[in-house]
Formats: C-alpha cells, sequence, structure tokens
C-alpha cells in the first residue's frame, strides 16, 4: 500500500506534459503554416498589381513615382500637384483625388519608402529626410516645379517642411486634416510655439496615441505570420476607395515592409512635428486647408480650431474650410469627400498661376 499514490501525480504530470507539447507543436504548425500563406499571397499580390508609376531611384533605393493628367515631353506641367499622404498611406489612397485633379492639372502621387511599391531605404521617417526624398524622386522622374502641395495628416507637417527647404518650387498648398501635436498634447503652428499656448487635445488623448502607436511594434511580425492579411480578408470591402485601388492598398497593408516602414514613421512623427513648427510660412502664396467634421468631439473640435490656426498664419491668402460629414480618413477615400479636396486644389492652382485667387 505504501506509495500508491504517486502513481496518479505521475500519470498526471505525463497528461500535462503531453498536453503542453502538443500545443507546442499545434503553434509551431500555425506559425509555418502562417508565414507560408503570407509567402504565397505576396508572390500573388506582386503578380496581380504591378506598379502604374515609375521606379525612381532616391540614392541607393528606389521610390514609387505616379504621374498622370496634361504631361509634356519632360514630365508634367506646372504647377504640377504633389500628394502628400499621411503616415502609412499609399498612392493608392489618392485615387478619387487624383482622378478628379487630373481632369484639370499634372497630379504626383507617391510612396515614401518601404511603403507601396517603394523599395526600402535610408530611413525617411522625419519631415526633413522625407522631404529630401520626395524631391529627389520628383527630379528623377521628370516632374518639374513649381508644385501645389497636397499634404494629409502627418503628410502635411512634410509638406510644410519641403515648402521651407525649397520655397523657389512651391507655389501653393493645400492642408487636409494635417498637423500632429507635441509629446505633451499640444497643436501648435510656429517656431515659437513652446512659448505659445497652442490648442490643446483633450485630456487623456495623448494616452491613447502612445499606446497605439506601441502596438505598432509588433505589426510586422504579424504581417509575416499572415495575420495582418487575414483581418484585413475578415474586415471586408469596407474601404470606398475605387475596387482596384482598395485592393492594391491592402496587398501593401499585409506586408512587414509596411510595418516596418510605418513604424519609423510614427517614431519620426514627433520630430516631424517640430520642424513643421520650425519651417516658417508660405508668406503670399495661396493656402487653403480643410478639416474634418466628425466625429462629434474635443479631439475633432481642437484639429478645427488647429486648423483655422494654420490658415490664418502660414499665409496672407490663407482659406479655413471644414467638409461637412467627413472625418480624417474619408476626407480622401471617400468619393463625395474627396471632390472638396479637388476643388480646394483646383483654387489653389489657379491662383499660383494667376497670381491672385479667382
Amino acid at each position: 500500500m505504501v506509495g500508491t499514490g504517486a502513481a496518479p501525480a505521475s500519470r498526471r504530470g505525463a497528461r500535462g506534459g503531453s498536453l503542453l507539447g502538443g500545443a507546442a507543436l499545434l503553434a509551431a504548425a500555425l506559425v509555418s503554416c502562417g508565414a507560408a500563406y503570407q509567402a504565397i499571397a505576396a508572390a500573388r499580390d506582386r503578380r496581380r498589381y504591378p506598379p502604374p508609376g515609375r521606379l525612381v531611384d532616391v540614392g541607393g533605393h528606389r521610390l514609387h513615382v505616379y504621374a498622370t493628367g496634361p504631361v509634356g515631353d519632360g514630365g508634367v506641367r506646372g504647377p504640377a500637384v504633389v500628394l502628400e499622404a499621411g503616415v502609412g498611406a499609399t498612392s493608392a489612397g489618392w485615387a478619387w483625388v487624383q482622378q478628379k485633379v487630373e481632369r484639370f492639372a499634372g497630379v504626383v502621387s507617391y510612396d515614401r519608402a518601404g511603403i507601396g511599391w517603394s523599395e526600402e531605404g535610408a530611413s525617411s521617417s522625419d519631415a526633413r529626410g522625407a522631404a529630401e526624398q520626395l524631391r529627389a524622386a520628383l527630379s528623377g522622374a521628370g516632374v518639374a516645379g513649381p508644385y501645389v502641395l497636397v499634404g494629409h495628416s502627418l503628410g502635411g507637417e512634410y509638406a510644410r517642411v519641403f515648402a521651407a527647404l525649397y520655397p523657389s518650387e512651391v507655389a501653393g498648398m493645400v492642408l487636409v486634416d494635417a498637423g500632429a501635436p507635441d509629446r505633451d498634447g499640444v497643436m501648435r503652428v510656429g517656431a515659437a510655439a513652446p512659448s505659445l499656448p497652442g490648442v490643446p487635445l483633450p485630456e487623456g488623448t495623448m494616452g491613447q496615441v502612445e499606446r497605439a502607436f506601441r502596438l505598432f511594434r509588433y505589426a510586422p511580425l504579424a504581417a509575416r505570420l499572415g495575420v495582418v492579411r487575414i483581418a484585413l480578408a475578415l474586415g471586408g470591402a469596407t474601404n470606398p476607395l475605387p475596387a482596384d485601388a482598395r485592393a492594391a492598398a491592402r496587398a501593401s497593408m499585409s506586408s512587414p515592409r509596411h510595418w516596418r516602414a510605418v513604424r519609423a514613421e510614427v517614431a519620426g512623427s514627433w520630430e516631424a512635428a517640430a520642424q513643421a513648427r520650425a519651417s516658417g510660412g508660405l508668406g503670399e502664396k495661396p493656402l487653403v486647408v480643410l478639416n474634418r467634421a466628425v466625429p462629434e468631439g474635443g479631439v475633432t473640435r481642437a484639429i478645427r480650431e488647429f486648423g483655422a490656426e494654420l490658415a490664418a498664419s502660414l499665409s496672407s491668402d490663407g482659406e479655413h474650410r471644414v467638409v461637412e460629414g467627413a472625418d480624417h480618413f474619408s476626407l480622401v477615400a471617400n468619393r463625395e469627400h474627396a471632390r472638396f479636396v479637388a476643388e480646394a486644389i483646383r483654387g489653389v492652382v489657379e491662383a499660383a498661376g494667376e497670381g491672385s485667387r479667382p
């Protein structure tokens, strides 16, 4: 009778070890299947969605540049419209806007390093680096200035820095729900920002932003294992872009390369905002600032107040508009809301060409 109680405990331990081993094997199998699924699907994406534009060398890597509209032998005629997307957004995200603008002007969308059809390369995660690479891409593609810059979200910071670095090459600007806060959650316009009150975001907003940003560190791994691709597929066709642009954007977002680039841009966003604040204004060059109307609440109200400040302080020919019914993303992705962006661009193009707003 001595020791008879040991056998059941031993058997329980063996069963527990078997369960742990089985779980480990299952997890390894799922990881292998996910990685294989991602590799096969990525190869299919490359065949299905070739770049619509040109890949232009900017020094060690190539950026995708897509120019449409009135084109001469030497490239797009000025003032050419240059579209600068927000964090992690691809050139395909401008599809509705580009289709409308190309009817009256040469227009260029492009992908920053690692995004969309562009190759990975030296970091362009701060505004100055992004502006320098954009200028090299435009030059390499034969797209001559002057340019009307259109910046959405953080792309607005990049556009402002481009205008400061190359003022003679910028004829006007449209900022679409643009701007980024300080780490203390305040939106400020100029170089003297630390001494100005600025427009504060609602309390707690920056904590939410910081938590969301931290998630980006895991995104490349999730994409490598096919998790992001599966999540996008389960999400359905909710994106209001044209079907071909939506599919191309989804293919890009399924790539680990995409999320490595997004992670770098997010990490550099605070510095980009600081560089934009130090960049100065546009003088008398025409400017339109567009802002969202929804969702209602403190964040939207703060962004709109900041937009009004931008329009008043960056240009003596600045105008602020709110697009009713539009949110941050629908301003460019929704067909109807994109019409208001295109109308603002047309006004700036005409004002830049004629020397005054029509």
